[in-house]
């Protein structure tokens, strides 16, 4: 069996640490933060205030503001 130099031996170790870490990178999930003021966030609770009968803290923020939208859209432009 051939001898294998040193040189090789390294490039080929760390190589395969390199490939390890990639994976390991490529496998992670990224938990991206909630975008608490996208409408897609407050979406599904002020559907879900409206759907159920149990009172909490989003009634009255989607209660808020769907009451603006009622007072100061007759001035919005159209």
């Amino acid at each position: 069996m051939p001898k294998l130099s040193i040189a090789c031996t390294y490039s080929f170790v760390s190589g395969c640490l390199l490939a390890l870490v990639i994976a390991a990178l490529w496998s992670c999930q990224a938990n991206a933060q909630p975008n608490y003021s996208s409408g897609n966030y407050l979406l599904k609770h002020c559907k879900n205030s409206i759907t159920t009968n149990n009172p909490g803290v989003w009634d009255g923020f989607c209660g808020g503001i769907i009451g603006t939208l009622l007072h100061i859209g007759e001035s919005l432009p159209i």
